[in-house]
């Protein structure tokens, strides 16, 4: 490819270079196919040496390529990368705190791209896979109403009086103590982003097992 580039395709450029995951062959074939204009890896090297040197810098891509748009109550999150292939991984890479955001809809899209490339001395048609994964997301608790629950918390550790222990007499006729459990659902198995919690056996025993000493605590003073 001889000639000048457009703003578009420098901007471009810029870009790519600052995919790590992108060998100049990769971004060469992704340039002819999106500008129809034919190049090689060595060509862009060399303009991306010249755009250096002229003072360009390519900016620092988002966090593994992901393109995040938040606002007060809603977060969008698009990867489009390929080095990240599956939604729960980029919404764990992009840091959502799911105990406060859940997920609301996710959108896979995956399209070719042929290009022509060279290989063994000819030209040849290349098609690789591109990807585009997107979350939306939306607070679980509006922010005006989080943000005067953490306020109101705040207003609370400024009055906190110490209250001595309640004793209570111990009760010397006998007593029948029936242990009425919850259902604890044993074998249930849950994930959180789907269902706002985690839960299997290990945490099933764990939360049984502290009823029951709850319970038993309580039933102490009646012998």
């Amino acid at each position: 490819m001889k000639g000048s580039y457009t703003e578009q395709e420098t901007q471009w450029l810029l870009k790519a270079y600052a995919d790590d995951s992108l060998s100049w062959d990769m971004i060469a074939d992704e340039f002819s196919a999106r500008f129809g204009k034919k190049t090689s890896g060595a060509r862009l090297r060399c303009k991306m040496q010249r755009l250096r040197k002229s003072g360009l810098e390519p900016s620092a891509p988002s966090q593994h390529g992901n393109k995040q748009t938040i606002s007060q109550d809603s977060w969008v999150i698009e990867v489009s990368d390929g080095r990240i292939t599956d939604w729960r991984e980029a919404v764990d890479k992009a840091g959502v705190d799911l105990a406060i955001w859940q997920v609301d809809r996710v959108v896979v899209n995956g399209w070719d791209v042929t290009a022509k490339v060279r290989r063994g001395g000819e030209d040849v048609l290349a098609t690789k896979q591109n990807q585009q994964i997107k979350i939306w997301l939306s607070r679980k608790i509006k922010k005006p109403l989080a943000d005067a629950a953490a306020a109101l918390i705040e207003r609370m550790k400024t009055h906190a009086p110490k209250h001595p222990a309640r004793r209570y007499k111990k009760v010397k006729d006998p007593c029948l103590f029936e242990f009425s459990a919850f259902d604890a659902h044993f074998g249930k198995l849950a994930w959180a982003p789907e269902t706002g919690e985690n839960y299997d056996l290990e945490i099933a025993e764990r939360i049984y097992s502290s009823a029951v000493t709850d319970l038993l605590t309580k039933a102490a003073p009646y012998n």
